[in-house]
């Protein structure tokens, strides 16, 4: 397994929790066109990078994207998965679907931060961000250890299944620390990122329906 794959999530609806912060679809018809999609069809191939770039709304979605990201200095593109780039500020994210990833990172943050609703999607944007917010607090030799962990799950993932090495992954202190920003940020923002997140939505709506992904 590759573990850069790990935060690579599809969209889905969350249920919602009137006393905490709520931030997730809107209605039924999104949750059919949204989060039943499948990679493959007429979405390109995972090596097909490039022309997924070329698809009609990705623009569109990159740019409200960017409004977010662009408030903490960072820059974002259509990726494979969604990852941060310490050498260049550089945020991916992406419409391709990882059902079993989605599925772990999606049980972590629910039992972690209970008060939280939020598309996963939008925790992934913001674990990123929270990586760029958050790498100042480890030194170089922590990072290489934080590294070194990550290589030594995936080299043991054959042995242990996929739920608790992603557990396992998420708990590792770099990457917890940036899902603990994410979560702050979602409480601290809630107006914000529920505008924010309605335009987004829309933007992605889009990009399925003019592209005709069934």
């Amino acid at each position: 397994m590759q573990w850069s794959a790990i935060k690579a999530h599809n969209l889905e609806v969350v249920g919602s929790n009137p006393t905490s912060a709520t931030i997730s679809w809107c209605g039924s018809k999104v949750e059919q066109l949204i989060c039943n999609q499948q990679v493959g069809g007429s979405i390109p191939s995972t090596s097909s990078i490039n022309a997924m770039k070329e698809l009609k709304g990705v623009v569109e979605i990159n740019e409200i994207i960017s409004e977010l990201v662009s408030q903490f200095d960072c820059t974002c593109d259509m990726g494979l998965d969604f990852s941060y780039y310490y050498d260049s500020s550089k945020i991916t994210w992406t419409v391709l679907i990882t059902e079993t990833a989605d599925s772990s990172f999606n049980e972590f943050v629910k039992k972690e931060y209970p008060e939280i609703t939020a598309d996963i999607f939008l925790w992934s944007l913001l674990h990123e961000i929270g990586h760029h917010e958050t790498c100042d607090f480890w030194s170089e030799s922590e990072q290489l250890h934080f590294d070194k962990l990550k290589d030594e799950l995936e080299k043991e993932n054959t042995d242990k299944d996929y739920l608790t090495s992603c557990i396992e992954y998420y708990h590792i202190p770099d990457e917890y620390e940036a899902t603990k920003w994410a979560a702050n940020y979602i409480l601290n923002n809630e107006d914000y990122l529920k505008g924010f997140w309605e335009r987004l939505q829309e933007a992605i709506i889009n990009f399925y329906v003019v592209n005709n992904i069934e």
